[in-house]
């Protein structure tokens, strides 16, 4: 059988526990409230700042072309983005966007999206969803 805890009480007549961050209230009282914040932050040059570095990247895509494909990959699934045009940290954003969405791996091949898998059908919903304006979806 486990010994009995010695309990202390905050209140009573023992020591109280120790408070690590007691001046952590004052500060919180000192802030400004929440709909003063994203008042503040609503203005479109605050927005495109505000924006993720691959944002943009899916708006400025004329065209992109998703395509299903085998060989090269040892026998697996690969789907192929095609179609992205930006620079290294706008790709390295994209991908891992896509991998977040769509909780798969990917990798980039020059500036392609090599997504593991037959994701063809919900990588065309994600780049709807993020403004794409033509998606070719191949073999």
């Amino acid at each position: 059988m486990a010994k009995a805890k010695q309990r202390v009480t905050v209140d009573g007549g023992q020591p109280a526990l120790r408070q690590p961050l007691p001046g952590l209230a004052a500060l919180r009282d000192r802030l400004p409230a929440a709909g003063a914040a994203q008042a503040a932050t609503s203005s479109p040059a605050a927005e495109r700042a505000a924006a993720p570095p691959g944002a943009a990247l899916y708006a400025r895509a004329a065209r992109v072309v998703v395509r299903r494909e085998r060989k090269g990959h040892g026998g697996k699934t690969m789907t192929r983005l095609e179609g992205l045009s930006g620079g290294a940290r706008e790709l390295d954003a994209a991908l891992r966007d896509v991998k977040r969405a769509l909780g798969c791996g990917a990798t980039l091949e020059g500036s392609d999206v090599l997504v593991q898998g037959d994701q063809c059908e919900r990588l065309r919903a994600f780049l709807e969803a993020r403004g794409v304006r033509k998606i070719v979806v191949g073999n």
